[in-house]
């Protein structure tokens, strides 16, 4: 059974529910298949792909583990850049589409690639991904869809749209590519998006996507106890792995996929941190805060305030919107401080708008931000009790997120209290 995408991270792991999978067949042809794209240089020596079981009911995941004590500052592994799948990688067929993104290009390379089986000179490494990516949001039904919280819906729905618009455009483009179904594109897409890195070629100044081999096996913690940097020298270019700290025998190597809150591991990976995650935040959305928030419809929405919209607009208001378990983002607090802007007094232009709340409204401000929250934790709990009985691994994937953000929220709510 092939593992999930990637597994809900947490602390690390040394278990005796541990299953080495170097002597499994599908994971010896993808080290032969890298080996042999790397002309050899791919040295994997302290350091293993394993399978770990979670619970008696055979739920578990891989990841890459520690076959020896691993030192503080010691090279774990130096991925060669010649192992990447890049846009150089693409066939002319595909890399000629005009206005299609890589992503959708890689996508639609890897469901071809997955169409031709063992003739495919990538079948070893598209024989050791998942199966399916029925953990993630893309997977949840309409109906489910409609019972989340609203701004995590807004992200849900975008996603999906990026798959529709990708598939739609090539579609659209040529008819060379009808033998490939949504559902195989889909599944492409999801490759691509969980375990894509990015890198720099050596002739453009900008990143691109890549598929790493190998390399994606390596899950993330916030607290990861190894560094990732590309190493160039005038000799090879490629990724290095150092350790952070001390790694015991049969301990998972964790790397960090970057500085992403909670919601954002669910959105693109399909699982939540169960560790202290010091990005976490709750996301927002205008439209959202301003269906809950009269104060902020009237804005949003009355000609009457026509000048303070402007200004919303103008200064991108509507942008970074989230709150901590700590703090509300500063673009909330200016939100505020321009419902009580008087824009009578001003001239025609923005000059009087200070963007800080004055101090004989600090006391109301603080009633409005406990009101923002409050809705929050109503529409969140409302999600998880229409969602929690519902037995798919997309639903369970979300109710987890629901929960955390549920966490986040309750806490910033406790602290407003005090």
């Amino acid at each position: 059974m092939r593992s999930p995408t990637r597994k809900p991270s947490g602390s690390s792991q040394r278990s005796s529910d541990l299953y080495r999978l170097d002597t499994n067949p599908e994971i010896i042809e993808l080290m032969k298949y890298c080996k042999r794209q790397s002309n050899r240089e791919l040295c994997v020596g302290s350091i293993s792909p394993a399978e770990i079981c979670l619970n008696p009911g055979g739920t578990g995941y891989r990841g890459i583990f520690a076959k020896k004590k691993i030192r503080t500052s010691e090279e774990i592994l130096n991925y060669p850049e010649k192992l990447l799948i890049t846009s150089s990688s693409l066939p002319s067929d595909i890399s000629k589409l005009k206005n299609i993104k890589l992503q959708s290009k890689l996508a639609l390379f890897v469901a071809e690639e997955k169409q031709k089986k063992s003739y495919s000179v990538y079948h070893p490494y598209i024989n050791s991904l998942p199966n399916d990516f029925e953990d993630l949001c893309g997977y949840l039904s309409n109906s489910e869809i409609q019972k989340l919280p609203s701004s995590l819906r807004t992200h849900v729905l975008n996603q999906i749209s990026d798959i529709d618009s990708g598939f739609n455009e090539i579609q659209t483009q040529t008819q060379q590519f009808l033998h490939v179904t949504f559902e195989e594109f889909k599944w492409g897409w999801y490759v691509v998006n969980t375990r894509s890195v990015f890198y720099q070629p050596v002739d453009t100044a900008s990143n691109e996507m890549a598929l790493a081999p190998f390399l994606d096996m390596f899950n993330h913690s916030p607290q990861a106890n190894t560094k990732v940097a590309f190493l160039e020298t005038p000799y090879k270019r490629g990724y290095v792995f150092i350790a952070l700290r001390d790694i015991a025998p049969r301990e998972e190597v964790l790397i960090s996929y970057g500085a992403h809150p909670n919601y954002k591991l669910w959105l693109d990976y399909g699982f939540v941190s169960c560790i202290p995650n010091v990005h976490n935040i709750v996301p927002l959305t205008i439209l959202s805060l301003a269906a809950k928030n009269q104060w902020l419809d009237k804005i949003m929405n009355n000609r009457q305030f026509r000048k303070k919209k402007q200004i919303l607009d103008s200064y991108k208001l509507d942008q970074a919107l989230f709150l901590s378990s700590t703090e509300i983002s500063p673009q909330i607090s200016v939100l505020i401080a321009l419902h009580y802007w008087d824009s009578g007094r001003s001239a025609e232009n923005d000059s009087h708008f200070t963007f800080e709340i004055s101090q004989d409204k600090q006391e109301e401000s603080l009633c409005l931000i406990k009101q923002i929250v409050y809705s929050e934790i109503a529409e969140y709990e409302k999600s998880l009790v229409a969602l929690k009985d519902v037995d798919s691994k997309a639903v369970k994937s979300a109710v987890a997120c629901i929960q955390d953000c549920i966490c986040v929220l309750t806490e910033l709510n406790a602290s407003l209290h005090d």
